[in-house]
């Protein structure tokens, strides 16, 4: 697991424009340490470069690898709702991609409140 998080941690996409012949080499490189996480990905959690830490299950599946590659991010406009000291709701948080950039534009006064209804709560009742 160890030889997997130290190739994804290297395979970082840049933050700035990069050249097409690198771009090329890099998503190279990308395509197979996903043939490699989806058959050994043991699932946990995951430290990105900006700090976040995210919680990727097993089996990989598209929103997995897309966690494990990009780091969590909301579109501006879904944050320009918020303000420091907010009190917000992530109804379906999933993997948590929106909870933490959420969390981060509430601040330290705010509170952030993930919810993913499990199974149990897909479930219709039974009544007696």
């Amino acid at each position: 697991m160890m030889a997997l998080l130290k190739a994804l941690w290297k395979l970082r996409p840049p933050g700035e424009p990069e050249p097409p012949g690198a771009r090329l080499v890099r998503r190279w490189r990308e395509k197979r340490l996903l043939t490699r996480l989806e058959r050994d990905w043991p699932g946990g959690f995951v430290l990105h470069r900006t700090g976040d830490l995210v919680n990727v299950p097993r089996p990989l599946d598209a929103r997995g690898r897309h966690a494990l590659l990009h780091p969590p991010r909301v579109h501006p406009a879904a944050l320009g709702f918020l303000r420091p000291g907010a009190v917000a709701v992530d109804i379906g948080a999933s993997l948590g991609e929106w909870t933490v950039p959420i969390a981060r534009a509430v601040a330290r006064r705010g509170e952030c409140l993930p919810s993913n209804q499990g199974r149990a709560a897909r479930q219709p009742s039974k009544r007696h």
